[in-house]
C-alpha cells in the first residue's frame, strides 16, 4: 500500500510538472506587441478602428499574439515622433499623424490636395488601397495595420469668418504643410502644430483658427475655445496605424497572418463605416449650438478658393518626375468608388 501511495505521489507531481512546463512554453510562445496611442481611450479614431482592431487579433490569437495597449502617451508623449517610436523598439505599433514628420513621406501630398475628395470614405479608402499598391515613399520599415483619412479640412475660428476676404492675415493652426500653402493662397498665415496644441493655441491667442476636421476639434478639446465654423472645403489628412516591419517579420506566421487579417481594407472599412456615422451625429450637435456661428461659403467663393488652389497642384506636380503619374493613380482610384 505504502509503495502504492508513493507511486501515486510521484505520478501527481510529475503530471504538476508537465502541466507547467505546458503553460510556460503557450506563455513562452505568445508574442506581446506594444501600442502606443498618443490620446485617450475616447478618441473616435480609437473607438471606430483601433479598439476593433486590437479585440479581433487578441480573440483570435490567444496564445499566439496579443496587444497590450498603452493610451494617454504612455510610452510618448511626443506626437511627431510617433513613427519613429516604432523603429526605435520603444512601441512595436503606434498611431501616427505622417503629415507631423516632413519628408518622411514624400508622396503623401497627392492625398492632401485640396479639393480631391468629398469625404472620410473615399480618402480612407483611396489611401489605403493606393498604398497597398506600392505607390507612397516612406512606408518601406513599416507594416501598415491601417491608412485611414479624414473628411476634408474646414476652419474652426475665435474670430468670425463670413468671407474669404476675412481670411487675409489671420493666423492659422495646421498639421500639413500642403494645408499650410492652401491656406497661403487665400491670404492667411499658416502655423504649423499638432493637433494636441491647437486648443492651447486658440485659447492663448497664439493662433487666431485651426484648419481641421471635427474630431480632433472635440477630441483634443479645440472646440471650446472657437465659436465661429467656416465650412470651405480644403483638403484632408493621412493618418496611419504603423508597426515595425522587422517586428512584424520576426513574427510566427500564424501570427502574420492574424494581423494581415484585420489590417488594411478591413480596418478601413470599419474606421469608414463608424466614423462617418458619428461625423453626422456631431456636426450636428456642434453646429446646433447657438453660441456658435456657421457659415457656409457661396459657389462662387467657393469657386474662387479652388481657383486659387490650382497653384497648389501645379507646385507638388513640378516638384518630382513621378507626381502626375501618382496623382493619376489617386484619382483613378477615386473614380472607381464613385
Amino acid at each position: 500500500m505504502r509503495n502504492t501511495l508513493a507511486t501515486c505521489s510521484r505520478l501527481a507531481a510529475t503530471i504538476a510538472v508537465w502541466a507547467f512546463a505546458g503553460s510556460s512554453t503557450l506563455q513562452a510562445q505568445t508574442a506581446n506587441l506594444k501600442f502606443a496611442f498618443i490620446a485617450n481611450e475616447t478618441e473616435e479614431t480609437y473607438v471606430t478602428a483601433i479598439k476593433p482592431f486590437i479585440d479581433a487579433v487578441n480573440r483570435d490569437g490567444e496564445g499566439i499574439v496579443h496587444i497590450d495597449f498603452f493610451p494617454n502617451g504612455a510610452l510618448s508623449r511626443n506626437f511627431p515622433q510617433q513613427p519613429q517610436l516604432v523603429l526605435d523598439g520603444v512601441a512595436d505599433i503606434a498611431f501616427a499623424v505622417p503629415a507631423l514628420t516632413p519628408g518622411r513621406f514624400p508622396d503623401n501630398g497627392a492625398l492632401e490636395l485640396p479639393g480631391l475628395f468629398r469625404s472620410l470614405r473615399e480618402s480612407t479608402l483611396v489611401y489605403t488601397r493606393v498604398l497597398a499598391q506600392g505607390k507612397l515613399r516612406g512606408y518601406e520599415d513599416y507594416f501598415v495595420i491601417g491608412a485611414l483619412g479624414t473628411s476634408p479640412y474646414n476652419l474652426f475660428s475665435r474670430k468670425a469668418i463670413k468671407s474669404l476676404s476675412d481670411l487675409n492675415g489671420i493666423k492659422v493652426a495646421v498639421t500639413s504643410s500642403t494645408a499650410a500653402a492652401s491656406l497661403r493662397t487665400l491670404g492667411a498665415v499658416p502655423v504649423p502644430m499638432p493637433v494636441t496644441e491647437f486648443a492651447e493655441a486658440i485659447g492663448r491667442g497664439t493662433v487666431d483658427a485651426a484648419l481641421s476636421f471635427i474630431f480632433p476639434m472635440v477630441d483634443y478639446g479645440a472646440i471650446r475655445v472657437t465659436s465661429h465654423d467656416y465650412l470651405l472645403t480644403f483638403g484632408m489628412n493621412p493618418i496611419a496605424v504603423f508597426m515595425n516591419r522587422k517586428k512584424f517579420e520576426s513574427l510566427p506566421p500564424n501570427a502574420q497572418d492574424i494581423i494581415r487579417k484585420y489590417s488594411g481594407e478591413w480596418i478601413a472599412n470599419r474606421y469608414a463605416e463608424g466614423a462617418t456615422a458619428h461625423l453626422d451625429k456631431l456636426q450636428t450637435e456642434v453646429r446646433a449650438d447657438t453660441k456658435r456661428t456657421v457659415v457656409t461659403p457661396s459657389q462662387s467663393e467657393q469657386a474662387k478658393a479652388l481657383e486659387n488652389f490650382k497653384s497648389i497642384y501645379s507646385d507638388w506636380l513640378a516638384k518630382d518626375l513621378k507626381n502626375p503619374e501618382l496623382l493619376q493613380s489617386v484619382r483613378s482610384e477615386l473614380a472607381k468608388l464613385r
